[in-house]
C-alpha cells in the first residue's frame, strides 16, 4: 500500500524511517520518500499487521495516514515554505550580525581583552536564535536518525554545530574569545537553504499527478431508470451506471459501450493519437476523448478505479520508490555518516599524540566534521530524481 507520512522533516528523516519498517516482521520491503512525503510498504498479511506499522511510525514521532489529494499536499508544503522561510530569515539576521561580532575578533581590530570577551559573548548572544530556533528541526532529525541506528548527514552536522558552541562557550568560561558562533549559525543555515530547495522540487513534483488528473472531467451525465439525464459529480458514479457521452466530451469513467458507434481519441492513456474505433460490446476508458458521435457506456470502473487512477498511482508508487542511482547515494551517505566521526576521532588523537592542547584537538576534531559533509550528496540526488520523474510525467512519458 502507498501511504502518506506526516511530520518527516528531511530526507534522513525518510531513511531513519525506511530502516526502521525494514524492521518490522513480516515487512517485505518499505521505501520512503521525503519528496513526496509518501511511503510504499509491502507485507505479509499473516506475519504482519497494519497497526505494527503505524506503531512503528508514531514511535518515531511521525503520522501514518491514507494518501492526500494533491490539493491538499499543496497546502500542506505551502505551509511548510512559509515556516521554512521564517527560520531562514531568523538565522540569516541573527546570523549576519553574529558574524560581524566575529568578524572584528578575527581581523584583531579590538585590542582590549575586556572587549574582545565582551564580542566574542555578543556573537554567541546573537547566533542563539538562529542555533536554537532555525537549528531545532536539524537536531531533531539528527537525533532520530542516530537513536535508529541510521546516522545521517543531520547527525553530523548536529554534532557539528553542538560541538562548535559548546567549544565556544567553554573558551568564553576560560577567558579566551576564540569562539565559533558564527559557523554554526552559517551551517544551520546553509542546510535550511537545502531543505527549502528540497520543498520546492516536492511542489513540482505534484505536477506530476496533477497533470493527469487535469484530464478527467469531474461530471458526468447519468441516464435514471426512467430514461432522463441527471448531471452529477463523477466521484458519484457507480458500478453499472449507464453513462451518455457526447461527441467531443471526455469520458470520465472506465466502461463498455452499449448503445452507439464512435471513434475514441486514446492518447492520454497510450500515448497514440490515432482514433480507436469503439462499438457495442467495446471497452472505453476514463480521460479519453469521443470524438465522433453520441455512445452510452456502462460503467465498470469507478473513481479510483479507473486505468488513469492506476496511472497514476503508478507514477507516485515510481515516485516514492527508489532508483538504483538514488540507493547508491544512499548507501554512500550512510557510510560517510560513520566514516566522518571515525576520521574526526582520529584526528583529535594525532593532535593529542603530537602534544596539542585538548582545546585544539577539539577544533581539529570539529574541523573535519564541518568541512567533510558532504551536504550535496544529500540534496542533489533526490532532487534530481524527483525532478526527472515529475518531468517525464508532464511531457505524457509514463517509465515503469
Amino acid at each position: 500500500m502507498l501511504f502518506t507520512i506526516e511530520g518527516m522533516w528531511c530526507g534522513s528523516c525518510a531513511r531513519a524511517l525506511e530502516a526502521a519498517l525494514a524492521r518490522v516482521p513480516g515487512v517485505v520491503t518499505a521505501g520512503v520518500h521525503f519528496a513526496t512525503t509518501s511511503a510504499l510498504i509491502r507485507w505479509e498479511p499473516g506475519e504482519c499487521e497494519l497497526r505494527e506499522v503505524e506503531r512503528c511510525v508514531r514511535k518515531l514521532g511521525y503520522r501514518l495516514g491514507a494518501p492526500l489529494p494533491p490539493d491538499e499536499v499543496r497546502k500542506r508544503l505551502d505551509g511548510e515554505v512559509r515556516q521554512l522561510t521564517i527560520r531562514i530569515a531568523v538565522a540569516v539576521f541573527f546570523g549576519m550580525w553574529s558574524m560581524a561580532a566575529a568578524t572584528t575578533l578575527y581581523f584583531q581590530a579590538v585590542s582590549d581583552p575586556a572587549v574582545r570577551w565582551w564580542l566574542a559573548a555578543a556573537s554567541g548572544l546573537l547566533a542563539l536564535p538562529a542555533i536554537a530556533y532555525s537549528g531545532l528541526p536539524l537536531f531533531r532529525a539528527g537525533w532520530r536518525t542516530a537513536v535508529q541506528r541510521s546516522p545521517s548527514l543531520d547527525t553530523i552536522v548536529m554534532i557539528g554545530v553542538g560541538g562548535a558552541v559548546c567549544l565556544s562557550f567553554w573558551h568564553l568560561l576560560q577567558g579566551v574569545t576564540d569562539v565559533y558562533f558564527d559557523t554554526a549559525s552559517m551551517l544551520v543555515t546553509l542546510l535550511l537553504v537545502g531543505r527549502l530547495i528540497e520543498l520546492t522540487a516536492r511542489r513540482r513534483a505534484l505536477g506530476a499527478i496533477r497533470a493527469l488528473e487535469s484530464t478527467i472531467p469531474v461530471m458526468a451525465e447519468r441516464r435514471t431508470t426512467a430514461g432522463v439525464l441527471e448531471r452529477i459529480k463523477a466521484d458519484d458514479v457507480q458500478h453499472s451506471d449507464l453513462l451518455v457521452v457526447d461527441a467531443g466530451s471526455i469520458i470520465p469513467n472506465d466502461g463498455v459501450v452499449v448503445e452507439g458507434v464512435s471513434t475514441v481519441d486514446r492518447s492520454s492513456l497510450t500515448g497514440e493519437s490515432r482514433p480507436v474505433g469503439v462499438e457495442p460490446g467495446d471497452p472505453v476508458h476514463g480521460a479519453t476523448v469521443n470524438l465522433s458521435s453520441r455512445v452510452s457506456i456502462r460503467v465498470t470502473g469507478i473513481v479510483g478505479e479507473r486505468e488513469i487512477d492506476r496511472i497514476g498511482g503508478h507514477v507516485a508508487s515510481a515516485i516514492a520508490g527508489r532508483g538504483e542511482t538514488q540507493r547508491l547515494a544512499d548507501r554512500m551517505a550512510g557510510a560517510m555518516s560513520i566514516i566522518i566521526p571515525l576520521a574526526a576521532a582520529v584526528a583529535a588523537l594525532v593532535a593529542v599524540a603530537s602534544g596539542a592542547s585538548a582545546s585544539e584537538a577539539l577544533l581539529r576534531a570539529l574541523s573535519t566534521l564541518v568541512i567533510a559533509c558532504p551536504c550535496a550528496l544529500g540534496i542533489a540526488t533526490p532532487i534530481a530524481f524527483i525532478t526527472a520523474a515529475s518531468r517525464a510525467a508532464r511531457e505524457g512519458l509514463l517509465v515503469r
